[in-house]
């Protein structure tokens, strides 16, 4: 249940939106000009992946991944490249992009490390994105193309790595990016000098990256509330309750990852899997209360409890009351119902792990690897 952000398809629009036939691979996956045209839209990942091979077997063009990659631009990226531009060096842009990465492709990992001389800028797609080659060569390119945008006196990286075999149109890589290419390698990397990071940006100003790293961060906050592995979850869980007990186990199964891996993002966005189960059932239970034909001993069983005792006491921890005390309030007093809503309001958005400036699914910082 990855996503992906629909900006990433404008460059393949730009490049081949024109063509009949790519209106007929639009047309056949149900995009209309008012999903790909909101910025904030989003595609589940398998679902985009599969978009790109009808595509590239229609145009037919093997090379499109490349070709789009390097032609994604500042304005795609919107406040978060606007933000990076005003960073004091090179390799504040890059952390800065790093961190707000997932905003465009959820589960995407990327690292900046440091060898000798040298940088590396490594990425990993999406856990489902294999078996792809367009997807690898659209990572690496625009790698290229915003360092390209962004280093002041930009000349070709050393190399670029890309982790799959080396494919028919190998010549367009060193036409398209200039610079050597390795195939077949561990993972998708952008190697350039190192001192590229100390060098300041030309356009540094405290106070516009202040403003525009405020917009990134105020969107990444309510794609966590939204689609985050803690949104994911919300959705998985939040009709599983009468149904029975709810497990993490089978949580992460209907979301196609381990649990591991389910316990592992949750934690980089600041809780975990029970205090989300318990969040719910809060909400729920406030709901269900103000609905008078509802006994407690119904709500009890709709937010997931076995008996009414349990409840109780769950209630009791999340409110200060017993549900017949809530309950009474409400009833008893129209101005309580009103100002205990917004309580409530308040207490679930307090309370619901919201995606900080930290990293999401990836590793921000840049690190220092063995020579």
């Amino acid at each position: 249940m990855v996503k992906v952000s629909v900006r990433l398809l404008w460059p393949f629009l730009r490049i081949a939106g024109g063509d009949p036939r790519a209106r007929d691979v639009l047309n056949g996956a149900e995009l209309g000009p008012r999903t790909l045209g909101d910025a904030e839209a989003r595609l589940l990942h398998q679902a985009s992946l599969d978009l790109l091979r009808r595509a590239i077997e229609t145009l037919p063009d093997p090379a499109l991944g490349l070709r789009a990659g390097y032609e994604l631009d500042g304005a795609d990226l919107g406040a978060v490249e606007r933000a990076a531009r005003h960073a004091p060096t090179v390799g504040d842009c890059l952390e800065l992009t790093i961190r707000h990465l997932s905003l465009f492709v959820e589960a995407a990992r990327a690292a900046v490390t440091i060898h000798g001389d040298t940088a590396v800028l490594t990425l990993r797609t999406a856990e489902d994105a294999t078996g792809l080659d367009a997807a690898d060569d659209f990572v690496v390119a625009a790698c290229v193309a915003f360092l390209r945008r962004n280093v002041p006196d930009y000349r070709p990286p050393l190399e670029v790595r890309v982790a799959h075999a080396r494919p028919s149109y190998a010549a367009e890589y060193q036409r398209v990016l200039g610079t050597p290419v390795t195939f077949d390698a561990a993972e998708n990397a952008v190697v350039f000098p190192k001192e590229w990071l100390e060098r300041r940006m030309p356009c540094a100003n405290a106070e516009l990256l202040a403003v525009f790293e405020h917009q990134a961060r105020r969107a990444l906050t309510e794609l966590g509330q939204q689609y985050g592995a803690a949104g994911l979850v919300r959705q998985a869980v939040s009709g599983q309750f009468e149904a029975g007990s709810v497990s993490m186990h089978d949580t992460a199964r209907r979301l196609a990852m381990s649990v591991a891996t389910l316990r592992r993002r949750l934690g980089d966005e600041g809780t975990t899997f029970a205090d989300l189960v318990d969040e719910l059932r809060r909400q729920r239970a406030y709901e269900h209360l103000r609905e008078p034909h509802l006994t407690v001993s119904e709500v009890a069983f709709r937010v997931g409890f076995s008996g009414v005792v349990t409840f109780g006491r769950a209630f009791k921890r999340w409110s200060g009351l017993t549900p017949t005390e809530f309950r009474a309030r409400v009833q008893d007093s129209s101005s309580f119902a009103r100002t205990e809503a917004a309580n409530m309001s308040g207490a679930v958005l307090d309370s619901a792990p919201l995606l900080s400036a930290r990293p999401q699914y990836f590793a921000g910082a840049v690190t220092r690897a063995a020579s």
